[in-house]
């Protein structure tokens, strides 16, 4: 739990230090992979009721690898 609670400060002192979403997106993503064994992950925000937008997909090990996010996996996560 101690490493975890690591992670959110060091999460939270990058984005003190950020002024653009993507390098925002890609530091938080960065910091998800050191807590979260998962091969790909992707940050998606929210746009309207029912649409979203992919702003920063990574592959772990691959990073030239586009990351495809499903809409019905969205969907479901919210609300």
């Amino acid at each position: 739990m101690a490493r975890d609670l690591g992670v959110v400060l060091r999460i939270a002192q990058r984005i003190n230090r950020l002024r653009h979403t993507q390098e925002l997106v890609r530091e938080i993503l960065d910091a998800i992979f050191e807590v979260i064994p998962a091969d790909r992950g992707a940050i998606v925000l929210g746009r309207g009721a029912k649409g979203f937008s992919s702003v920063y997909g990574k592959h772990r090990d691959h990073q030239n690898y586009p990351v495809h996010v499903s809409r019905t996996v969205v969907r479901h996560a919210m609300p």
